[in-house]
Order: C-alpha cells, then structure tokens, then sequence
C-alpha cells in the first residue's frame, strides 16, 4: 500500500523552493520563446546580412530610413503632447485608459526605434562593405543551425523523456552517459562538454526570449544586449532575470538529466526534498510550468512559420500607421 512520510526540511531547502517556484513565472515563458525565436533570428540574421550597395541605392535606402525617422519623431511629439495635454481624468487613479493608451504608443515608439536602429548600422555595413566581416554571418548561421538541432533535441527530450509518467525514451540522458563512458569511463570530458552546451543553450535562450516578448508584448520593457551600446540598467536587469531563472533552470536541467545525475547532492535536494514541498509539489508533479513552456514555444513557431521576420515587421508598420492616424483623430 502507498503512504506518505512527512519530513521538516530545513530552511535553506525551503527557500530555493520558493525561489525555484517564482522564478518559474519567468523562466519557462522566456525559455519556450528563446527556444523557438533564438535559432531563427540568427538564421535571418544570415538571409538578411549586408550586401553591396551603390552609391545610388544608398542614397535611395537613407531616405527612406531618414522618412521612417522623421515618422518615428513626429510620434514621439504627438505622445508627448498627449501626455501634457491629457485630460484630467486620465491622470488621476481612475482615469487607466489613458495612460494604457500613451504607455502602448510609448512602447510601439521604442520597437521601431529598435527596427530602424537595426537597419541603419545593416545600411552602414552594406555601404562599407569592404570593412565589414561576412565570417560573423556565416557564424551565425552555423550558431543559427545548431541551435535548431538544439532546440530540436530539448523538445524531443520534453516529449520522451519528462512528460510520460514512464518515460518512453531517455534519449539526451543516454547521449550523455555514452560520451561520459568513453575510454571505460576515465576520461568524462565529452560528456561534460556536451551537458555545458545543453545548459549554456538554454541560458541563451532565457535572455534572447526576454528580449523577444519584451518585443511583441507591449506591455514589457525591450531590454537588449548590444556591444558597446548597453545601458547599465539593462545589464542589470539581464543578470537580475538570469538570477531568478537560475534555481527554476538547474531543477529543470536536473529533472531532464535526472538519470545521467542520480545518486548525486542535487538529486537529494531536488528530487527528494524540493520537488515534493507543499504548495510548490502540485506545479512540479504535474508538469505545469513544462506544459506552459511548450504551449509559448508552439505559439512562436505558428508565428514565425505564418509570418515571419519581414511580414511581421510590415504589419507591425501597418498597425503602427493606424496607431498615428488614431492618435490624430484623438487630438482633433
């Protein structure tokens, strides 16, 4: 017969429940679309790199970024305006839709921004092509390649091995004993370099998909990682996000490899101790936040598959259009 032995845990183990449980709320949303949008903007990355332009086409290519920035600070005005000269009402605690309204224009305001930032240095790079380096490209569609792969593996492993009740398949776990055993297991550096990558992918993806929802969710700041264009506030908020997904991401990579992990520390902690903590036990038993994960990742791949990078972006522009024109009627 089955019966339940309660134990005290200490208070150390009960805090990395907690936090391993809060961090949740962030790590699978943000892994579930990293996973998806990370391999494939690498990929188009590569099919958008810089090309070699004339002198004609740039001048034609820098008048329309110039039209889409005087566009972009006719908006920022218009916002302001409507912020200075909002109505009573919209300021006051009651007054929500008009604040909602002027932080959603702020935050369209700050995605084209990005875009347009984005295609200017690739205009920059396409005049001076010269000094430009395609390897970085070529990298990214290699990095762009195995992340697929990668992504590929986790989900197969979600699938196989971490939903079933008796798990079909172990498939990574195996992968990994089998490189960790060769040379009748003296030399274990294969399958250390391979458990590294896995984890390392999956931090990767955690910050790429803060910055992509961040771009397609409105009502969250966009918060990129640039080389020698990075505020100190985004930094910080980058390793701020790292450090709350960090707990949710070693019980998470524990699980997927408990296998390759048994009979270690971590197994005693996590899967013995957090795993089964009341209140916290019911998500982790029943696969919540994994289910919540993959239903993010299946969104994003629908979305990238039906639209796309560009087609995205035109209707972005298109919303955007009817945003102003909105904002004008409003004025009036």
């Amino acid at each position: 017969d089955n019966f339940n032995i309660n134990l005290n845990v200490s208070y150390l183990v009960y805090l990395i429940g907690l936090l391993s449980f809060l961090g949740c709320f962030a790590y699978f949303p943000f892994v579930g679309c990293g996973l998806v949008s990370l391999p494939m903007d690498l990929i188009n990355d590569y099919r958008n790199r810089p090309t070699p332009l004339t002198k004609t086409e740039f001048q034609e290519e820098s008048k329309q970024i110039a039209k889409r920035a005087g566009d972009l600070l006719d908006n920022c005005i218009e916002v302001r305006d409507n912020d200075i000269h909002a109505p009573t009402s919209d300021r006051n605690p009651g007054g929500k839709e008009g604040r909602i309204y002027n932080i959603t224009n702020a935050k369209g305001i700050e995605k084209e921004y990005f875009l347009l930032l984005e295609d200017w240095e690739r205009l920059k790079l396409s005049r001076n092509f010269r000094n430009s380096n395609p390897l970085w490209y070529i990298l990214k569609l290699v990095l762009g390649v195995i992340g697929a792969i990668l992504t590929v593996l986790w989900i197969l492993h979600i699938c196989l091995f971490m939903l079933p009740k008796k798990p079909i398949s172990n498939l990574l776990n195996t992968v990994l004993i089998r490189l960790s055993d060769i040379g009748d297991g003296d030399f274990p550096l294969f399958g250390i370099l391979a458990y590294s990558v896995l984890c390392i992918y999956l931090l990767w993806a955690v910050i790429w998909g803060m910055f992509r929802i961040g771009f397609d969710f409105l009502f969250i700041h966009i918060h990129p990682l640039q080389v020698q264009n990075t505020d100190i506030t985004t930094l910080l908020l980058n390793v701020w996000v790292l450090l709350l997904c960090t707990y949710p991401m070693v019980q998470f990579i524990y699980e997927s490899f408990s296998i390759y992990a048994q009979n270690t520390n971590i197994e005693s902690i996590l899967g013995s101790q957090v795993r089964r903590l009341y209140g916290f036990r019911e998500f982790w038993l029943h696969n919540v936040f994994i289910y919540i994960m993959l239903a993010i990742f299946a969104l994003y791949t629908i979305k990238t598959i039906f639209t796309g990078k560009k087609s995205w972006k035109n209707l972005q522009s298109k919303q955007d259009e009817m945003i102003r024109k909105d904002r004008r009627i409003h004025r009036v």
